[in-house]
């Protein structure tokens, strides 16, 4: 019975350690958008209230018959990961149908330029440790560790996967870019621009980076002093999957942000400043206020300040509900 997998090629051999989900939480939560609240004052209503053209360098060369390399094997994060180095895409097609792979033909074409570069590749499967009904398996984020000349991420899939159909539309794909510079991201292909869009970046508190060294488990070496936290948004659909994504450093090095949520509170008034002035001063008390006409329904002597509250108040209710100024 084949098991849920996926491939996951790198310029070298990676090292693999199991990473905790909940750091993707935390950096999720430190680029979210500003919450913008802006209170609206309105009159209360009547009624009730409301790469594929790889450069790893020279790869070393391979014999001609065609084999694959078990180079190692683990259990990391849930999954049983087995990383091959082939030197025959066919070959290794026929390796992993033989050990529980779903595969097809265009995934041959798919591993063809990784091979030929000399490119590492990694299968991941979920665990086989249970096959009884009802027993979960449980996964978690996978950190890889290898060297390489140039930042990438695997963004290359087979052909099939960007047919009409064969894709899930409305999938996003955020990536994390922390280095010592703001980033952009490039297809390794001339032809093809990457749709991702940079959504955020800035240096992180060293309070934030030194969270991200504990929950990772890697050497503060690793991480530079001043560490910049670049994020870029993929929402493309299908994805334009025909190489891989290089990143490099930015010309533009100012700090991003997304755009701000405003969020609208509307605030039912009360009873209008007109009237409440008027109560308040319209001569001795228990006496009506003055309704001469021009007054608008103010005190004598009330300042002219309010009076141009009072106005602006029956001008509005007149404008947006048509109501009689005289009964604001």
């Amino acid at each position: 019975m084949p098991y849920f997998g996926f491939l996951v090629p790198s310029p070298s051999q990676p090292k693999l350690f199991e990473a905790p989900d909940d750091l993707f939480t935390r950096l999720e939560d430190w680029t979210k958008p500003e919450v913008i609240v802006q209170t609206v004052r309105r009159p209360r209503p009547a009624g009730g209230a409301f790469t594929r053209s790889m450069a790893p360098g020279a790869a070393a060369p391979l014999p001609n018959a065609p084999k694959v390399e078990v180079l190692d094997m683990q259990r990391v994060a849930g999954y049983e990961a087995v990383v091959l180095k082939a030197n025959d895409a066919k070959k290794l097609k026929e390796w992993l149908e033989e050990h529980g792979y779903v595969t097809r033909p265009d995934l041959e074409t798919w591993l063809e330029p990784y091979i030929k570069a000399g490119w590492i590749i990694t299968a991941f499967q979920i665990g086989k440790e249970s096959d009884q009904p009802g027993t979960g398996k449980s996964t978690q984020a996978v950190r890889m560790t290898f060297q390489t000349d140039r930042p990438f991420y695997p963004y290359a899939e087979p052909a099939d996967q960007r047919a009409p159909g064969a894709f899930r539309p409305n999938r996003l794909l955020r990536v994390f870019f922390l280095g010592s510079a703001r980033v952009e991201g490039k297809l390794d292909d001339p032809k093809t621009p990457w749709p991702g869009k940079a959504a955020w970046s800035n240096t992180l508190a060293s309070d934030r980076r030194q969270q991200v060294i504990d929950k990772l488990k890697i050497d503060g070496e690793s991480v530079p002093e001043k560490a910049r936290l670049t994020v870029f948004d993929d929402s493309s659909s299908p994805r334009p999957g025909v190489a891989d994504l290089f990143f490099s450093v930015s010309s533009d090095q100012s700090t991003l942000a997304r755009p701000p949520i405003i969020q609208t509170r509307y605030v039912d008034c009360g009873r209008s400043p007109r009237r409440r002035l008027a109560g308040r001063r319209g001569g001795r008390p228990g006496r009506p206020a003055d309704r001469r006409p021009g007054r608008a329904g103010l005190g004598p002597g009330e300042p002219l300040a309010h009076r141009r509250v009072g106005a602006a108040c029956a001008a509005w209710q007149t404008m947006l509900f048509g109501r009689d100024p005289s009964k604001c």
